[in-house]
């Protein structure tokens, strides 16, 4: 049975992932990274909505609970952190030169530690201050949280992006590479709020974040050694 669950979420998945790819290309026209997840957005938001309308219809029964459940069996922790991310920055370390890191390397740690700190509070801050307006009290470190999974970016994404527009090759350079080490920071930065959140002491917090940090950029640096040495 979960195995038959499974297939037909890879399945609605495929199907969502063709869907959202057709359009963008013949009616949007915009650049991949972008004009999908846009897509795919407003498509599940109308699935959903149409999924609400038909709950009891006596024609067509859509049961939203099962579904729900199917995807709370999803071990997203670890489908992302030890699947995707691996995938996505083994990729785009293999595509980066050495040279481009040594000489643009400053730039690079700014945006990939810094900016993904500001990125976290300026997210949070907003967040914190619509909520306020509103009435609705959520915890800051809570926003905090959200504001650090936003300030990842994808590497990938990035180069589609930035090869559509045709940007300088130094603005490139530096983009691609915030964005290979942002999610190492990244994950670091929301681990240790994760953390904090659910009541651990922040020094093991700090020390339990800095292994991930370290395991993720010695990784990158071995793969970009590794492609150094293959090349000369």
């Amino acid at each position: 049975m979960g195995s038959f669950i499974f297939l037909e979420i890879f399945t609605i998945v495929c199907l969502v992932s063709i869907i959202t790819t057709l359009f963008n290309k013949r009616i949007l026209g915009m650049p991949q990274a972008i004009g999908v997840p846009i897509v795919s957005a407003v498509l599940v938001f109308i699935l959903q909505w149409s999924a609400t309308l038909l709950a009891g219809n006596q024609f067509i029964n859509i049961n939203i609970h099962a579904i729900e459940e199917a995807v709370r069996q999803i071990n997203f922790y670890d489908f992302l952190i030890n699947g995707v991310i691996c995938f996505i920055l083994t990729a785009s370390a293999l595509k980066f030169k050495m040279a481009d890191l040594r000489t643009y390397w400053k730039p690079i740690g700014i945006l990939a530690s810094l900016a993904l700190l500001f990125c976290a509070f300026v997210f949070g801050g907003l967040l914190f201050s619509y909520q306020f307006i509103t009435g609705h009290h959520v915890p800051l470190i809570v926003l905090l949280l959200l504001g650090s999974a936003l300030g990842a970016t994808d590497p990938i994404g990035i180069k589609g992006v930035l090869s559509s527009i045709k940007a300088p090759n130094h603005l490139m350079i530096k983009l691609e590479g915030e964005s290979l080490f942002n999610d190492a920071m990244c994950i670091a930065v929301f681990m240790t709020i994760l953390k904090v959140i659910q009541g651990v002491n922040l020094i093991y917090c700090t020390l339990l974040s800095i292994w991930p940090l370290k395991l993720s950029w010695r990784s990158l640096l071995v793969l970009l050694l590794v492609k150094w040495r293959c090349i000369y």
